[in-house]
């Protein structure tokens, strides 16, 4: 979830390729059904959740979006990695 999540923008829109871009190395492969499956339920479990917005057109990922309880996660999440002010290693 956390990936997906740094995947997306925060203060603009993020279309579908914008978002495999950002995903990277962690982007599914053409064919992998399995993975693509799992990626959309991520998605859609994001969205439930209320940490992102998604705009769909025929049912198909137009844009997503952090909202602001994703925004939060993610800063979370970096803030862990980093440490407080590069203070802790």
């Amino acid at each position: 979830v956390d990936t997906v999540l740094s995947a997306i923008g925060a203060t603009e829109c993020s279309d579908f390729n914008e978002l495999c871009r950002g995903l990277g190395a962690d982007c599914p492969d053409k064919g992998d059904r399995a993975a693509w499956r799992e990626l959309f339920q991520i998605i859609n479990d994001c969205e439930r959740d209320r940490l992102v917005e998604v705009e769909r057109v025929d049912g198909k990922l137009e844009t997503i979006i952090l909202t602001e309880s994703g925004a939060a996660r993610v800063r979370a999440l970096l803030d862990k990695n980093r440490g407080l002010l590069g203070l802790m290693e």
